[in-house]
């Protein structure tokens, strides 16, 4: 199991990540301007970010708001099961919706190009997945 939760009132009443400060370590991280990284953006295709770089973000995330993002669970394979025509099972759909409350996953594969979860790593799920994480 991830370390994610629904929001709740002591969760949205504490200090939550702010998109801006989000948005400044992922620029400095694939070499961009902040103004090059847009909520839309997708971490390795729009932006060149490569798997080290998402694990030194996770480091400075983790550093900087004392929140451990589950990178790793959501890019895991095997949530991601799909039929001959490319559509996530059902038990597919179900398992994203339980592992990652919150974080609208039915509506995030529904507006993607696609259902590769590296296409589905935007900036706004990274936020997202700050803004639902529990502390460490």
């Amino acid at each position: 199991m991830t370390n994610l939760t629904v929001a709740t009132p002591e969760a949205s009443s504490r200090n939550e990540p702010p998109f801006d400060a989000i948005q400044a370590m992922v620029a400095d991280c694939v070499g961009l301007a902040p103004n090059e990284v847009l909520p839309e953006s997708r971490f390795f295709e729009d932006l060149g970010g490569e798997s080290i770089d998402l694990l030194d973000l996770s480091f400075q995330f983790e550093r900087a708001f004392q929140i451990r993002v589950p990178f790793k669970a959501i890019l895991n394979a095997s949530l991601w099961e799909h039929d001959e025509a490319g559509e996530l099972t059902p038990a597919a759909r179900a398992g994203l919706a339980q592992e990652f409350p919150g974080l609208e996953m039915e509506r995030r594969i529904a507006q993607a190009r696609s259902i590769n979860p590296r296409d589905l790593l935007t900036i706004d799920l990274m936020h997202q997945m700050l803004v639902h994480a529990k502390p460490i």
